[in-house]
């Protein structure tokens, strides 16, 4: 994409869903527990497939999506290792859940949903949006890419 102060790349991903994991945890107890490191183990895979592919990226960079996995998550980890920043956790203010309103008790308590950034970029503001229109809330990020 171009911007008037030059280029940069934007990413969408959507990660594995830890629902089959979650599914079999809520109906077979600790028997389901290979099934949870399975779906887990996507999810790393998918984010060290994603880190080498922009590990190498010449450009500023967005990646956003859906990467059902919270900040502290080892998913998040390996993108935060070639240097992407979580928007929410730069800038953004309060919790920034994106999940959960839509279950029972109806109200977000997980925050998967993320817009990571290269550190050229400056966050200025970043908040989860409205629930009415998707299971999960948007993340909203105004980022500034200073003029070089």
């Amino acid at each position: 994409m171009e911007a008037p102060t030059g280029g940069f790349d934007l990413v969408t991903v959507h990660f594995e869903s830890p629902r089959s994991g979650l599914v079999a945890a809520r109906h077979e107890g600790l028997q389901a527990r290979d099934s949870w490191e399975r779906n887990h183990e996507i999810r790393l895979a998918q984010s060290r497939a994603l880190a080498r592919a922009i590990g190498a990226s010449l450009r500023p960079l967005i990646v956003a999506g859906d990467l059902n996995a919270p900040d502290s998550s080892a998913v998040l980890g390996n993108l935060r290792a070639v240097g992407l920043v979580d928007a929410f956790a730069s800038g953004g203010r309060g919790w920034g859940y994106t999940y959960g309103h839509t279950l029972r008790p109806a109200f977000s308590f997980l925050r998967i949903d993320h817009v990571l950034a290269s550190p050229e970029f400056d966050v200025v503001d970043a908040f989860a949006g409205g629930a009415d229109a998707s299971d999960h809330r948007p993340v909203l990020a105004d980022l500034r890419l200073p003029r070089r």
